[in-house]
């Protein structure tokens, strides 16, 4: 009997329609719209028996009830509509095969032989699933049915793509407390593996990619249009591309932009949850588990490997320090970019203040926090890589002072000036800075870190007091 921890249905290339190993029978539904193709004889029998004593294999009957509340669940949600196929290899009908085989279900496009023209499918579910309550089979065949939806728009899309949009879909739409422990290992497999391409296959990673779609979804308010949506610009585009310019009209930014605030809501996915961002509405996590942090002390390394879109987690502790915290980076970056973003913690792990800053070739840069941090807190420190090549970042932390509410009597107060915003360096050391995002404050970063070396930025507050080195 399969785990059902391991709900991974596939895809699989069309060919030839499946030869049962006993004698076929098969179960329509209502409308004519699916036909379930089934044997009782050989290994191909469903497991779990006819419980219900209607004659027919419980798991056939449930398959066949999950085909229409999946078909109507993505109908409401406002994908393009199912169509069966022109009868040329099996009924006119969606068919369905119940078998036993190697993974949890398969879906076959059918380029060109929808009745419209496009591509229709048919489908493969182990009926080995029959064993398992709790919905599973019912999961797993919604799951399928999403790549048929998937075929209505294109049959080109990459893998990383369709595998993490069905399991998202799959899990909205049929939900059970043993599902969500199953939903807990992807969490766990995706959050562990920040440090992963996005685009990844090895293992659970594509299918622990719903994590992606969730985020989709939710970002800036809740909005299951979205992922339709993002389908629509799948059929003409690439993923990069076609989420690239759903980015800049969902949110005015880019996909790189969209990424690092991916990689930074999943700093409080799971265990560190602050209730600020992931809902726990739909595919809620149950699992201790959240990103690798690296905890620092003055100085802050993250490397990543070619593949694009990465993202590593370092934190500080303030140690009873209220001082703000500045970094000064270096990045080795091979025709890529890397976005930082600095994160003021509260002890209760909401976040009070941020910076952002954007490493581009070869460059440096300065970011820093500007208001008065929890003693008890942490500073969280998201480093995203978003190109093609390799990246290297290095950064130095320091406090800075805060300025004092009063002076002396007798003198006069010392007018320090003011640091400007920056989004480029004339002499091209290549950094950028965003406004905090949470807390509404405005992040600093300073340019040109080598023209600083050599003099004063003309601010008395900055020094170059590093963290404590017991800090932990």
């Amino acid at each position: 009997m399969k785990s059902a921890a391991l709900l991974l249905p596939c895809l699989a290339a069309s060919g030839a329609r499946p030869t049962l190993s006993g004698a076929e029978q098969t179960l329509d539904s209502s409308d004519g719209f699916f036909r379930v193709h089934y044997t009782e004889e050989g290994s191909d029998a469903p497991s779990g028996g006819d419980i219900d004593g209607d004659g027919i294999p419980d798991a056939v009957t449930r398959i066949l009830d999950a085909l229409a509340v999946g078909r109507e669940a993505y109908r409401d949600a406002g994908y393009r509509e199912l169509s069966v196929d022109d009868g040329g290899g099996g009924s006119d009908a969606i068919d369905v095969y119940v078998r036993a085989i190697d993974a949890n279900g398969y879906a076959h496009a059918l380029n060109g032989q929808a009745t419209d023209g496009g591509a229709s499918c048919y489908m493969q579910i182990d009926g080995d699933l029959g064993d398992l309550s709790d919905l599973v089979i019912e999961s797993v065949t919604v799951h399928e049915l999403h790549h048929c939806i998937a075929y209505r728009y294109t049959t080109d899309a990459h893998s990383w793509v369709v595998e993490s949009a069905a399991t998202f879909e799959q899990y909205r739409v049929i939900t059970d407390p043993l599902l969500e422990a199953a939903l807990g290992i992807l969490y766990f497999e995706r959050l562990q593996g920040s440090d992963r391409s996005i685009d990844d296959l090895d293992g659970r990673y594509e299918y622990a990619g719903f994590l992606w779609w969730k985020f989709w979804t939710e970002d800036g308010g809740r909005d299951a249009a979205r992922a339709p949506a993002l389908w629509e610009a799948l059929a003409d585009a690439s993923w990069d591309e076609a989420m690239g310019d759903e980015s800049w009209a969902l949110w005015g930014r880019s996909l790189e932009e969209t990424f690092t605030e991916y990689a930074t809501w999943n700093a409080f996915a799971c265990a560190r949850d602050d209730g600020a961002h992931y809902s726990g509405d739909d595919h809620p996590c149950l699992v201790d588990t959240q990103v690798t942090v690296e905890t620092v002390t003055d100085t802050l390394t993250s490397a990543h490997d070619v593949a694009p879109f990465t993202a590593t987690y370092h934190e500080l502790t303030n140690e009873g320090d209220d001082r703000p915290v500045a970094l000064d980076c270096e990045g080795t970056l091979a025709g890529t970019e890397a976005r930082l973003r600095l994160l003021a913690l509260t002890a209760d792990g909401a976040v009070a203040e941020t910076a952002a800053l954007v490493l581009a070739d070869q460059t440096m840069g300065r970011v820093a926090l500007t208001g008065a941090l929890d003693p008890d807190g942490t500073v969280l420190v998201v480093v995203a890589s978003t190109g093609e090549g390799p990246a290297e970042v290095t950064c130095e932390a320091s406090r800075v002072e805060l300025p004092k509410d009063e002076e002396p009597d007798g003198e006069e107060p010392i007018e320090e000036e003011p640091i400007e915003e920056a989004t480029a360096d004339p002499e091209g050391c290549g950094c950028g800075v965003t406004g905090a995002r949470f807390g509404g404050l405005l992040a600093v970063a300073i340019c040109a870190l080598r023209r600083r070396r050599s003099r004063r930025l003309g601010v008395a507050r900055v020094t170059s007091e590093p963290i404590a080195e017991d800090a932990t």
